[in-house]
């Protein structure tokens, strides 16, 4: 087996605050491997695109490609990318359920597309 320090690291983007002294975590982005896939909530909606995974207000999974699940360095069956998105971006932004999801979806692409890209792998 190779290095799989990629899988369980867990990234959380903040967002400042005006007057710039405390900042609100807005979602949380983990890469994740194992022998099972998250199971899809009932009012998820598909992620599309010809990509395996889900979207709903609070949640979003996308199961990466085989391919690049072994390129980053796992011999695990299933690599994911989980988004949680706290609920303080509904509120601040004043965001609807279809915003947020389709920022979700926006911001699990991009991140497997970026993947995709530096460990040479189909995203």
């Amino acid at each position: 087996m190779q290095d799989d320090r990629f899988f369980g690291t867990v990234c959380v983007v903040t967002r400042e605050e005006s007057g710039g002294k405390t900042g609100q975590d807005q979602y949380a982005l983990t890469a994740a491997a194992g022998d099972a896939t998250t199971d899809a909530p009932e009012d998820a909606t598909p992620i599309g695109g010809g990509h395996e995974g889900w979207l709903t207000l609070r949640q979003a999974v996308l199961r990466l490609p085989d391919d690049c699940v072994s390129a980053i360095g796992s011999d695990s069956r299933y690599g994911e990318l989980r988004l949680s998105v706290y609920p303080r971006v509904t509120v601040h932004e004043d965001w609807d359920a279809e915003s947020v999801t389709a920022a979700s979806r926006t911001i699990l692409l991009e991140s497997a597309a970026n993947l995709a890209e530096r460990y040479d792998c189909a995203p």
